[in-house]
C-alpha cells in the first residue's frame, strides 16, 4: 500500500467492513480465476470447449500451483463462514460460469445448470484432494475425475435425480 501512496486506513475506508472486504476480494478472486480459465478455451466451441475446460481445471499444473490456481477450492469453507456477503459474492461468480458453461452444453437450462453444480462440486474438490495427496499421488483420481465430470456435463439429456427434494434424503 506503501508503493501506490495508500495508507492503511485510506484502504480500508472503501469498505464498511471486514465481511464487505472479504466478500470483494472473493468476487475478484472468483472473477479472475474464471476469466483466466475461459481464456484458455475461447476458440473453442460446444464439447470440444468442455473437454478442454475441465482438462485446464483439474490439471497437473492448476493442482499444483495453489498461488496461482484457482482459489476456490481453498475459499469456499471461509466463504461459507463468514456469511451473506461472501456467500453473495460467491454465488455471482458462481452464476456468471455457469452462464459460460451453458453456452455451450446444448440441454434445457434447469438439465444444464443441475449437470455444472455437480461438475463444479467434482472439479473443486479434486483440486483440493489433489493439493493435499501430492500431484503424483493424484493422477488417477484426476484423470477419474476430469472422466466423471466430461461424462456429466456432455451426455445426452436423460435427468435422474437421486435426492428427494422434500427432505434429502437419498430415495
Amino acid at each position: 500500500m506503501r508503493e501506490i501512496g495508500l495508507t492503511h486506513g485510506g484502504f480500508y475506508s472503501h469498505f464498511a467492513s471486514k465481511d464487505e472486504l472479504f466478500a470483494a476480494a472473493v468476487a475478484h478472486a472468483a472473477v479472475e480465476s474464471g476469466d483466466w480459465l475461459e481464456d484458455q478455451v475461447e476458440n473453442l466451441d460446444g464439447p470440444a470447449w468442455i473437454d478442454r475446460w475441465v482438462d485446464i481445471y483439474v490439471s497437473d499444473g492448476h493442482c499444483r500451483n495453489c498461488a496461482t490456481g484457482c482459489p476456490i477450492p481453498l475459499l469456499m469453507a471461509e466463504v461459507a463462514r463468514e456469511g451473506d456477503s461472501a456467500c453473495a459474492a460467491f454465488e455471482a461468480a458462481f452464476q456468471r460460469r455457469l452462464t459460460r458453461v451453458r453456452e455451450h452444453l446444448d440441454l434445457p437450462a434447469p438439465e444444464a445448470a443441475r449437470r455444472f453444480r455437480s461438475a463444479y462440486a467434482h472439479m473443486a474438490g479434486a483440486v483440493m484432494l489433489a493439493r493435499v495427496l501430492g500431484i503424483d499421488e493424484s493422477n488417477e483420481l484426476r484423470r477419474d475425475v476430469a472422466n466423471s465430470v466430461k461424462s456429466t456435463l456432455l451426455a445426452d439429456y436423460a435427468p435422474s435425480s437421486f435426492l428427494d427434494d422434500s427432505d434429502g434424503d437419498l430415495t
